[in-house]
């Protein structure tokens, strides 16, 4: 009896925290037409409910807000009232009550695509396929290779336990979402999770129906017991389908058809769904993460080596070792688990002091999480074992107490007695690790179609002695686990899980990522670099730069001596590269906390597929590794490795129509619809959409700690250098180039022509709550083609991009130089064109008023250095990689 307060204190917290209060299940009465045993609710112009046998009112684990303003319909009948229609301006549903349910002799759905009408009703099974939907995603990529698509959920081998879900896009022009028998939210104060109340498909109901009408359940993957829970009939045949609707069954279809409009359909389906998450800012920040026995000195030098090699770093994980493990002692526990991998209390040997160490991390400006698993429950070495059995009224004797998630008893006491108190030292959230398997007694559930990773990430979610009651500061809830079906966007983010480290994982893991915004569940977390073993440099260098412009930032590897993947124990010339791109993660946290903001609005998430800017473009779906990251940044990660022999990878990219600049540590302007870039070792692809707008706008709102002033750098890239620069109508003086901002020491404008990047250094702090204006003055800004530099080779005009050719010179005279000693034929003296060529970037630096001459020159040298090359006394393997180096081939 003692539990109801703690449960009326959960209700409000829940209620005002964890869900938009305008959220309401019930549908619309404006909305509904009801027809015999048919239900339909016109939820927008192109999403319908159609409900046959028992209606439900409730929320369901994917569907909690029906309540929505009633669009505009018709709803009309003919052929003397057989037929019942409801027509907006986008859907025309046509049914008649048959006294069977849904099927396609009694309902029509005609939805509008490319400018014609299709039709859709109910098929007989057949042999289901993707057709065209885009694909959704799955729980984990645990063992993947990236070597096949885990995303085809019709597939024979597909896994039951892998939630494969489909996309809610479709080049078809329509999805229908079927939420048939799914588990309930009831109404008491904490929410909870019911079996729904209805009729289960009698004997009688399956075996009178024709073979030739069977329509599927689910998929082939779908178990009995949860055939079964969603009201469906289960064949013993061993033929397809072993699950079918009976012509009595209960269903529960959403229809969406929005043709190509794809973000009509992610926004429609948030606007019923709920909305994707807020994350904290700082969950776009910087994680580092190892499966590693460190001590607290263990990652306070860890950290150490992150701020003394200026790397950010916001998050620090700590993987099962922070609790007390029993590797030596490896045996079976009470539970049946192996004993040590459950864990909730601190390991005293390695963190004698957790509140000690954790204060040590707040003052570095660290966040922390903690790795759990559950499937143990509260072993007698727990801190809390005595104080849990006490509180579930078991046994003195007892040996641990069982992992009953669906219990509300047990999750309210274990939140409260072995969760809060870590809470309350320092622990920002958790890190869900759940291994023990989706069915079977170990769940702790036995409810059809509930599967413990979404309920886990519901649970935590919505815990209401995490995230705070009403009358606390609110935070804004946050996770790291697997995915666990339609719904499941609600709750983020996710753990991808533990993959092998190889070039068509890595490959894979993009395609893999975008796809799951296409059910809202855009912020995938990787183990960057794989997890099973050691990544070579190269594959690494990749991971990081995909890493930069992923959803998430977070390293982590596997428990051995050998997978170390602090970046600065790789070879120096990695090291360089990854440490860039880090920091340049760091620098676009603003940016993407922006649009994760644009995420919670619309249902669009942060990484975009190209098809949801140009879905009518066949290139939009063959160019499936390239994406928006944000409306303003498309990327195009380096997923393969450079050939052996000329160090060069080639990559084949799409331009979308419009003006975009490249960066590929060099700026180029694309005039082109399509083209292929040969890319240098550790370059990575990715281009910004243009835009020379030079005003920075008033802040709009505000937060605690907002600064009153700031001050900027901004960079103006592939830009000519300036006549006149004014900051506010005001003149700036010309300065050299610097190291760094802060060594500058009044306005000014510079240029960088390694680059041929104009840049305005503003140290005098400026209102955030005022405009900041900038005019640039210049002449002559097409004497040139940046982008197209046309070299005369053997009588063969060939094109290069001015900035990507100083940056690869730079690295062949030092490849060069680094022969001397080895290759006794040669000498300085015979490369001194390319020496030359290499130095146009800092001469422009240095003198940005010649680049005009100093361009004229770089050509020069250039033709000079293409005709020496076949010249060198090298040995014809240095020649050929020479050569690729310089033609790109």
């Amino acid at each position: 009896m003692m539990l109801l307060p703690l449960l009326l204190w959960s209700f409000s917290s829940w209620m005002v925290v964890h869900a938009d209060p305008s959220y309401n299940p019930l549908p619309n009465p404006d909305s509904v037409v009801t027809v015999g045993q048919a239900r339909f609710t016109v939820l927008t112009p192109r999403l319908i409910r159609m409900e046959w046998g028992q209606a439900v009112d409730s929320a369901t684990l994917t569907f909690v807000n029906r309540y929505l303003p009633t669009p505009k319909f018709d709803h009309y009948s003919y052929d003397e009232g057989k037929w019942q229609i409801i027509e907006t301006s986008y859907l025309k549903v046509s049914y008649f009550s048959s006294g069977e349910s849904f099927n396609k002799e009694n309902l029509i759905v005609e939805y509008q695509f490319n400018g014609k009408s299709n039709l859709w009703s109910p098929q007989p099974y057949t042999e289901d396929s993707l057709g065209g939907n885009l694909g959704g995603t799955v729980r984990t990529l645990d063992g993947n290779n990236g070597d096949k698509d885990l995303l085809d959920c019709y597939k024979a081998d597909s896994k039951s336990d892998s939630h494969c879900t489909l996309g809610l896009i479709s080049r078809d022009g329509y999805v229908v979402v079927d939420d048939t028998g799914y588990p309930q939210f009831d109404d008491s104060e904490w929410p909870w999770a019911v079996s729904p109340n209805i009729s289960n498909s009698t004997n009688d109901f399956c075996s009178d129906i024709n073979n030739a009408s069977v329509r599927s359940c689910g998929f082939h993957s779908i178990s009995q017991k949860d055939c079964i829970g969603h009201g469906c009939c289960w064949s013993h045949s061993g033929k397809p389908p072993n699950c079918y609707y009976s012509k009595q069954s209960r269903q529960d279809l959403y229809f969406f058809g929005h043709g190509h409009e794809y973000k009509g359909a992610v926004y429609d389906f948030a606007l019923v769904a709920g909305r994707i998450p807020m994350p904290p800012r700082y969950a776009f920040g910087m994680y580092y993460s190892r499966y590693w026995a460190y001590s607290d000195i263990g990652e306070m030098e860890l950290v150490n080596g992150y701020h003394s090699r200026n790397i950010p770093l916001d998050v620090l994980v700590l993987d099962m070792d922070w609790h007390k493990t029993f590797y030596k002692d490896d045996i079976i526990d009470p539970a049946g688990e192996r004993k040590g991998l459950t864990g909730f209390t601190w390991n005293d040997h390695l963190f004698p002091n957790p509140q000690g160490f954790l204060a040590w991390c707040k003052a570095n400006n660290l966040k922390n999480t903690l790795n759990l698993h559950f499937a143990s429950g509260i072993q007698k070495w727990e801190d809390t074992f005595n104080e849990m059995v006490e509180a579930m009224g078991l046994n003195a004797s007892a040996l641990y107490v069982p992992w009953k998630p669906v219990d509300p008893k047990f999750v309210n006491n274990f939140l409260k007695i072995t969760l809060k108190p870590l809470q309350d030292m320092g622990i920002d959230f958790w890190w869900l690790d759940w291994r023990q398997g989706e069915e079977g007694p170990k769940t702790g559930i036995n409810m059809p179609n509930l599967n413990p990773t979404f309920w886990i990430n519901y649970l935590f979610f919505t815990n209401p002695y995490q995230w705070g009651p009403i009358d606390e500061p609110v935070k804004r809830p946050f996770l790291l686990h697997s995915w666990g079906g339609l719904g499941n966007h609600r709750y983020q983010i996710g753990f991808s899980g533990n993959v092998n480290p190889s070039w068509s994982s890595l490959n894979y893991q993009v395609s893999f990522t975008l796809r799951a915004s296409n059910v809202l569940f855009g912020y995938w977390s990787h183990d960057i670099g794989g997890h099973l073993k050691p990544p070579p440099a190269e594959l690494y260098t990749r991971w990081i730069q995909w890493g930069a412009f992923s959803p998430i930032f977070r390293i982590h590897s596997s428990k051995s001596a050998l997978d170390d993947r602090r970046i600065w124990v790789y070879p120096l010339a990695n090291y360089k590269i990854m440490h860039e791109f880090m920091v340049l993660r760091g620098s676009m946290v603003p940016y993407i906390y922006t649009y994760a903001r644009e995420a919670h609005d619309t249902g669009l998430s942060l990484l975009r597929a190209l098809y949801f800017e140009y879905p009518e473009a066949d290139e939009s779906y063959i160019f499936n590794n390239q994406y928006f990251f944000g409306p303003h940044i498309m990327a195009a990660p380096i997923t393969q490795a450079v050939n052996e022999t000329s160090q060069v990878v080639n990559k084949t990219i799409w331009i979308p129509p419009g003006s975009y600049v490249v960066y590929m540590k060099m700026m180029v302007l694309l005039k082109v619809t399509k083209f292929q870039v040969s890319l240098p070792q550790t370059n990575c692809y990715f281009d910004f959409r243009e835009t020379l707008s030079l005003t920075v706008y008033p802040s709009i709102g505000t937060y605690d700690g907002f600064p009153s002033k700031r001050n900027y750098q901004i960079v103006i890239p592939n830009f000519w250098p300036a006549e006149e620069v004014q900051l506010n109508s005001n003149s700036l003086s010309y300065c050299p180039l610097r190291d760094s901002f802060d060594e500058y020491t009044s306005d000014c404008w510079t240029y960088d022509g390694s680059t041929l990047s104009l840049i305005v250094i503003i140290v005098t702090p400026q209102a955030t709550s005022d405009a900041v204006n900038v005019q640039v003055a210049y002449t002559q800004f097409n004497v040139f083609d940046p982008y197209n530099i046309n070299i005369n080779i053997n009588g063969e005009s060939k094109s290069v991009g001015f900035t990507g050719m100083v940056r690869r010179l730079v690295n062949i005279k030092q490849y060069l130089d680094d022969q001397w000693g080895i290759i006794h034929t040669l000498y300085q003296e015979d490369y001194r064109s390319l020496i030359d060529a290499s130095e146009a970037g800092i001469r422009i630096t240095y003198s940005p008023t010649d680049i005009g001459s100093l361009i004229n020159g770089f050509r020069d040298n250039m033709e000079d250095t293409y005709n020496s090359v076949p010249k060198l006394n090298v040995n014809s393997t240095l020649r050929e990689f020479l050569k690729a180096q310089l033609t790109l081939n």
